[in-house]
């Protein structure tokens, strides 16, 4: 049997030099369903969403005059897969390879649009040295967390989160795709290049950005061991004092990022990615760029020094009025944008290289941040790896050996002409390059505009107190947000509560325990949370049948959360006969498409409304991502033991969705359902209990 090899350079480096994937633990395989049990699924799914399934599905899978069924076809790809996966381990799951396609094949700008950001409100440095003295602990934290992800009691971590009885644990592969990865422009679909640590001349150095320029450093000596922390420094320091003296057009000291004649070249990768193609394409014409671009490819990550030379270095862009929690709120909203996605050409957007699978950054106003071209991994692991690094590099833990830098070394006078740093500048080869620039640095401002982002700090109660409730911290919090999304939109249309319905609602669920797997989608809005909403709208918080819809709810998106988990989705598999037709249509260009994908109810899912996905963190930080659409509400959350931290993205430029105002309403919402639960328990009704699952 003959597959298409879309993703082929996955798992690749440039010279072709495959990956050896030694590290996969034996997880199951992903499941093929049958068609009973996708019938089942799709018709309560159509049945909650009240459009109903019209069509037996008998044709999805039956023989078309002499073309095999889409479903037969998915099977015996997956088969196929699976054989040469045992003989050689190359190959890729089920809809592995497809689920990289998917994102490579996005051709819209990833800022924004695909990759989500990572951020921790610091205190502001109060000098340049304190600046890069935690930089550099930033640097050793992340080299500590590269190596702990080859240790045992990292995967032994990683296991203890596992939910099937008998697995190997969750699968690593991710884990592994993190550092020294980077994506690379092509036309149609991008590819993925990877250049694995421990192999012969595996990466020394990373890229390091200040000022919108480039430099590489190297942190690991010959025998790729960790550099002293004070070589380190010195190095970093470097870099910001050339960035600073090419900068400046005058003899005065001050730095002013706004009025640079460097060009950015790192906007570039903010294009539509066949505009960044044709850029990419004509500068590797000349030599020298193609070994500028294999340089930052190769790189560990890249590091992303911010520096704010006035406006925003202190306190972020807040009010002078309000509380100071409001002000703390406005202040993390902001910090949260510019991790994101820099925060327009005249702050922070030309100084990343967004292609990089890591860029991680830290900024003079005490932000530190990640963001994560997400085609390898889902947020969930970088995040748990930044957990790691940050024991190593915050200040309370300054005081450890191996990342302390000297006082000495700080208040020498260090020269930059004498420090191991190679600047990575390239050659413009085409006037079509600069007014790529240009257009680069007017897309990003837009992007930066356009995005309508605030976060809450909600510290009223957290995970301590949802629990004596003995339910789901997580499906508490999305209950919440049904509840919060059915009355915004009752009230913003007038509509009553037996009129008012609920939206699409897509919540990631993982799917870790199977080999290459990724996430499904673990739908929130059910009939159970609907008619939560309707009552508690109607009845108030103070009433029994309040109280026992509510615990169906919960109990309701639990179960759904075991069952997505467990590989007892719809939507992942949905998409696998969706592509499995595309494929087939290339063969046969007459193939007809199946009624299955007519459907009202496949329309209906493809518009997702509210996206929403719970990213934990044991620090104060969180996760944001964009809008999946123009209309779309994304929310990110992190639910920690006394305060719920969650983030909530909108575009200005819908009419139907207002981030701030939302907000709101899950905060209504939040406190609403703890009314509930509380007058159950002054009320001693003995509700069947569960005990909490884990996502991860």
């Amino acid at each position: 049997m003959l597959l298409p090899k879309t993703g082929k350079d996955f798992l690749q480096n440039e010279n072709g030099q495959k990956w050896e994937e030694t590290k996969i633990e034996d997880n199951d395989t992903i499941p093929i369903k049958k068609r009973k049990n996708c019938k089942a699924r799709w018709t309560k799914e159509c049945a909650d969403a009240q459009k109903p399934l019209n069509i037996a599905l008998k044709e999805t899978w039956a023989n078309n005059g002499n073309r095999a069924g889409i479903q037969r076809y998915l099977t015996a790809r997956t088969h196929f897969n699976a054989t040469i996966q045992k003989s050689n381990r190359e190959s890729y799951r089920e809809l592995a390879e497809w689920w990289c396609a998917a994102y490579l094949g996005f051709r819209e700008s990833v800022v924004v649009n695909v990759s989500p950001a990572f951020v921790l409100d610091l205190p502001p440095f109060k000098s340049v040295q304190s600046w890069i003295q935690f930089a550099t602990q930033v640097v050793c934290g992340q080299h500590k967390a590269i190596q702990s992800v080859l240790r045992p009691e990292f995967v032994n971590s990683v296991k203890s989160s596992s939910l099937k009885s008998g697995s190997s644990g969750p699968c690593l592969i991710q884990y592994y795709r993190l550092y020294n990865a980077c994506r690379v422009p092509e036309y149609n679909v991008d590819k993925y290049v990877v250049y694995p640590s421990g192999a012969p001349n595996s990466p020394r150095h990373i890229v390091v950005m200040c000022l919108n320029q480039m430099y590489s450093v190297d942190i690991l000596d010959q025998e790729m061991r960790l550099l002293d922390p004070d070589e380190i420094y010195r190095r970093l320091f470097a870099v910001y004092m050339t960035s600073s003296m090419s900068q400046s057009s005058s003899s005065s000291s001050t730095v002013d990022p706004l009025a640079s004649s460097v060009v950015p070249f790192g906007a570039l990768t903010a294009l539509h990615r066949d505009d960044w193609t044709n850029c990419y394409k004509l500068m590797s014409q000349d030599s020298d760029n193609v070994a500028v671009f294999e340089r930052i490819h190769s790189s560990m990550f890249v590091l992303c020094l911010d520096y704010d030379s006035g406006q925003g270095a202190t306190t972020g862009e807040t009010s002078k009025e309000g509380t100071s929690s409001e002000k703390r709120r406005q202040r993390v909203s902001f910090l949260s944008r510019l991790s994101l996605h820099g925060g327009g050409s005249k702050r922070h957007s030309c100084n990343r290289w967004f292609d990089k699978t890591m860029q991680v950054i830290v900024g003079f106003n005490g932000m530190f941040g990640l963001v994560q071209e997400h085609s390898t991994a889902e947020a969930v692991a970088p995040v748990e790896i930044q957990d790691s690094a940050l024991r190593h590099a915050l200040r309370d833990h300054a005081s450890l050996a191996d990342v302390k830098v000297s006082d000495a070394v700080m208040s020498e006078k260090i020269s930059p002409q004498r420090q191991s740093i190679t600047p990575l500048v390239f050659k413009v080869n085409s006037p079509e390059i600069v007014q790529s620039v240009l257009k680069a640095k007017q897309l990003l401002d837009h992007t930066a505009e356009s995005l309508d982002l605030n976060v809450c700090i909600f510290d009223s109660f957290g995970k301590s107190v949802i629990k004596t409730f003995k339910v789901s911290p997580d499906a508490f919090f999305q209950v919440s947000l049904q509840l919060a999304m059915f009355r915004y939109l009752k009230d913003k249309y007038g509509t009553s509560p037996d009129e008012q319905t609920l939206v699409p609602t897509y919540e990631s669920g993982s799917l870790r325990n199977y080999r290459w797997g990724r996430t499904d989608t673990i739908r929130s809005a059910s009939k159970e949370a609907l008619q939560f909403a309707r009552m508690v709208s109607k009845l108030g918080s103070q009433d029994l049948e309040v109280c026992r819809s509510l615990r169906e709810a919960i109990s309701s998106h639990s179960k759904y959360t075991r069952d997505v988990m467990s590989m007892k989705g719809v939507d992942r598999h949905l998409m696998g006969l969706k592509l499995a037709y595309n494929e087939l249509l290339k063969k046969d260009p007459d193939l007809q498409m199946p009624q299955l994908f007519k459907e009202p109810f496949h329309a209906y899912f493809s518009e997702i409304l509210l996206s929403s996905s719970q990213v934990p963190s044991e620090r104060d930080g969180f996760v944001s991502f964009g809008p999946t659409s123009l209309d779309c509400t994304g929310v990110c959350y992190n639910i920690q033991k006394s305060s719920i931290l969650f983030m909530v993205s909108t575009f200005h430029a819908s009419e139907r969705t207002n981030s701030q105002l939302f907000m709101k309403y899950v905060e209504k919402s939040l406190d609403t359902l703890k009314e509930v639960f509380e007058f159950e328990q002054s009320s001693h009704i003995g509700a069947k209990t569960e005990k909490p699952k884990s996502k991860l």
